[in-house]
């Protein structure tokens, strides 16, 4: 069987064979396989990266429902005339505050963490 190697560009590579004249191709050259090879063992052992990501992303959505609720709050509690109402819906809104502000500097302390 007598076979000549064809490069095609942009990695690729063919062999045709001389007796059919059809082109096969094959697969993309031995150095891009090993950029992936070595891109797949980076994120294998670089799993504290992704955890952190995760915990971040996890705290954004947590932070952006607190806001939502607190928006709630604040104009339920514009609507009521009830002043034990008005009291209850106030202690909900400051542990809400509290609840977001600790987020908030949890959320910068991770971000600061992970740039460096």
């Amino acid at each position: 069987m007598n076979c000549k190697r064809l490069f095609l560009g942009s990695n690729t590579w063919a062999f045709k064979r001389s007796y059919t004249q059809k082109t096969f191709f094959i697969c993309q050259s031995l150095v891009m396989k090993k950029e992936q090879f070595l891109h797949k063992l980076k994120a294998f052992f670089d799993t504290d990266n992704h955890k952190k990501r995760q915990h971040i992303q996890e705290l954004k959505k947590i932070l952006i429902k607190l806001k939502t609720k607190q928006r709630k709050i604040a104009y339920t509690r514009l609507q009521t005339d009830d002043d034990c109402l008005i009291k209850q819906y106030q202690t909900e809104l400051e542990i809400i505050r509290a609840q977001r502000k600790k987020g908030i500097e949890l959320l910068q302390r991770l971000k600061k963490r992970k740039k460096p």
